[in-house]
């Protein structure tokens, strides 16, 4: 994949060409401009990655609780309360939804 649309696809710059061959269409598609173009794509997936819950070996994830007492005293940082998260199962994180 090419890096940019500078002298050699970005690899170098010198004038010079690269010692493998660069693609003919490497101005039009690269790296920088796929993702000026896709900015909206990357800032989601880092929104949806701040919202992680980690979980340790051992404890457990609830979905929905609906109570006014901790579900774990002992752990009232890591206790996670709320009137419904979403489980994404493919990445293994639970998010506010």
């Amino acid at each position: 994949m090419q890096w940019s649309g500078d002298t050699n696809a970005g690899f170098n710059n010198k004038t010079n060409s690269s010692w493998l061959p660069v693609h003919p269409d490497y101005r039009s598609i690269n790296v920088a401009l796929t993702v000026l173009k896709s900015t909206k794509r990357v800032n989601d997936g880092k929104a949806v990655q701040k919202s992680r819950v980690p979980t340790e070996a051992g404890e457990g994830l609830v979905i929905q609780y609906s109570t006014d007492t901790r579900f774990n005293p002992n752990h009232l940082e890591q206790c996670y309360v709320s009137e419904k998260a979403c489980y994404l199962s493919f990445v293994n994180i639970l998010y506010k939804c």
